[in-house]
């Protein structure tokens, strides 16, 4: 619910579910590994997304311990194994519903 939309360009957008430490072809980047300079970037939504969504994913990682994948080495273009990341509202739609996020959303509302 928070990747691509037809605004957004695609030219490196990252396709699975996957983090590297320096490497633009994944989904979350970590970068300036030397102290004050350390961030994460989620290289998944573009400037058409929904903040909220995008915030409330990572919330959700963060407060339930959630263990990423292992790191990827190289590209992450074209790796099975990996969960693809949808590209179709539809398949978006079905990912979201399925998640522990959108079950608590419901419960509250």
């Amino acid at each position: 619910m928070c990747s691509e939309t037809a605004g957004c360009s695609l030219a490196f957008a990252p396709v699975n579910s996957t983090w590297a430490l320096e490497n633009r072809s994944v989904a979350v980047r970590v970068k300036g590994l030397a102290g004050d300079r350390l961030h994460v970037e989620n290289r998944v939504p573009c400037g058409a997304s929904n903040p909220y969504l995008v915030g409330a994913a990572g919330l959700d990682g963060i407060r339930n311990h959630t263990e990423p994948p292992p790191e990827t080495e190289g590209l992450a273009y074209g790796l099975d194994g990996p969960v693809p990341i949808p590209t179709r509202l539809e398949a978006a739609w079905t990912s979201w519903r399925r998640t522990r996020c959108c079950a608590a959303c419901s419960a509250r509302s």
